[in-house]
């Protein structure tokens, strides 16, 4: 999908590794834990199968062929429905626009 400001959103799969670490940074920027971000990301074997997940979404607005901004969705399964969990993230495409980045458990 693309926009006049300029980007392209993509759904990551599981051949967009490289979008997803460079996402993974971003999200380590704006929680003010970057190091930790970088320094801990999961093995690209384990990327490969997160993004493949049907309970994963991970979107990527690109600027010029690079991540300027993303969310990333999870839907965990239970057995029971009133146990099932819902967490997302999102970030803007630029910090000046005046968007928080938020966690929700």
């Amino acid at each position: 999908m693309s926009f006049s400001a300029g980007f392209n959103l993509l759904q990551l799969t599981s051949d967009d590794e490289s979008f997803m670490r460079s996402l993974l940074g971003m999200f380590g920027n704006a929680f003010g834990e970057a190091q930790a971000y970088r320094a801990n990301q999961p093995g690209a074997d384990y990327l490969r199968q997160l993004l493949a997940r049907d309970t994963f979404i991970a979107l990527a607005a690109l600027e010029n062929g690079e991540v300027a901004g993303g969310l990333r969705h999870t839907n965990c399964k239970s057995s029971s429905r009133s146990a099932a969990k819902s967490t997302s993230t999102i970030l803007p495409s630029r910090p000046s626009i005046g968007v928080k980045a938020s966690r929700r458990h």
